[in-house]
């Protein structure tokens, strides 16, 4: 799983959705929620990219592919480097 430097990259995509990190366990685990109200629509772990389907679809397809490809871009677990 990423450090937070590495997400960093997400920012200007998350801000088009109004969405924000909220990092739960750092490396290891991160909640997207709505800027505005704090709502839960996805989360971040080491193994997965999980998304809330119904908030998701609020959200379009377009965030579906730009989030996941995002996510693809990520380094791989045997390629990141321990803490």
């Amino acid at each position: 799983m990423p450090a937070a430097d590495c997400l960093a990259a997400w920012t200007p995509q998350l801000e088009r959705f109004d969405l924000v990190l909220d990092c739960v366990a750092d490396g290891a685990n991160y909640k997207l929620n709505r800027a505005a109200n704090g709502e839960y629509v996805g989360r971040i772990l080491p193994d997965a990219l999980k998304f809330h389907a119904e908030r998701l679809h609020g959200l379009g397809p377009e965030a579906l592919a730009e989030l996941s490809a995002l996510y693809l871009a990520l380094p791989a677990a045997d390629d990141r480097t321990p803490p």
